[in-house]
């Protein structure tokens, strides 16, 4: 009795196997005979291969590559730091794995002024990229100044007004953090915002010849990476009493931006 149930669960197991082999292979036959693959990659690729040739094809192989630091949702990091007379700013969007930064001298008018200019340099940061921070779940910005990030915080100075007007008008949540103390939520991001910080100080310690060579131990230095100038306008964001310097800003080109965008791809 004992080995009929034995030799009777063999018999099942090996029909049903043979049964299963069986029914893979016709169903490739049929899938061969309609010019399709039963695999997911195979449908991937195909779809890879219609319309997009080049640099097109190679940017999709590329969203599909698995990235540490990227989001689904529209999420923000972003740094302003000065040093004298020069100020810098880096935004990283995450989503569309992109970082935009910049490298300007302040104007002289701006620096007649005996404020603090770390305020100055975020406002214009703010105004500058509040456009494409639209309807962003986060925008975390850090700052050097902990006594600003407190201002900006406090939900009733000026500084706070004047970022909430900003964050109203694009529908964005926007989080200023200190550079020598934030807390990123995150731990697997906390390499991102760290070498973010020293890619910053590096940067604004650099001449303009130099902004190219600041990003090499970025965590996200593969991601598309561009310049973009800060014109006056976006410095007076914090008014001061006085003449107006003009505005000597270059005005980039897009096809400059291109190139540029390139040789980072490259």
């Amino acid at each position: 009795m004992l080995l009929g149930t034995v030799f009777g669960s063999l018999a099942a197991a090996v029909f049903f196997l043979i049964f299963e082999k069986g029914v893979q292979w016709v169903r490739r036959r049929r899938e061969r005979g309609r010019g399709t693959t039963g695999g997911a990659t195979m449908r991937v690729q195909v779809r890879l291969g219609e319309g997009a040739v080049g640099g097109a094809r190679e940017e999709e192989v590329e969203r599909l590559v698995y990235e540490e630091f990227d989001t689904e949702q529209h999420e923000v990091l972003g740094i302003t730091l000065q040093a004298g007379p020069v100020a810098v700013g880096v935004c990283c969007f995450l989503s569309d794995r992109e970082v935009e930064f910049y490298w300007e001298r302040v104007p002289q008018c701006c620096l007649r002024e005996a404020a603090p200019q770390d305020h100055r340099n975020l406002m214009a940061a703010v105004s500058l990229w509040s456009a494409k921070w639209t309807m962003a779940e986060a925008v975390n910005f850090l700052v050097s100044s902990g006594e600003l990030v407190r201002s900006v915080s406090s939900g009733s100075s000026a500084a706070w007004r004047q970022v909430a007007r900003w964050e109203a008008r694009h529908q964005y949540s926007f989080y200023p953090q200190w550079t020598d103390n934030y807390v990123c939520g995150d731990v697997a991001a906390e390499d991102l915002w760290e070498e973010l910080v020293a890619a910053a100080k590096r940067l604004v310690n650099s001449s303009e010849a130099e902004v190219d060579g600041c990003w090499d131990d970025l965590p996200v230095a593969h991601w598309r990476r561009r310049r973009v100038r800060v014109a006056t306008e976006h410095f007076h964001c914090v008014p001061h009493p006085g003449e107006v310097s003009p505005d000597l800003t270059p005005v980039t080109s897009e096809a400059e931006v291109a190139v540029a965008a390139d040789l980072v791809s490259l």
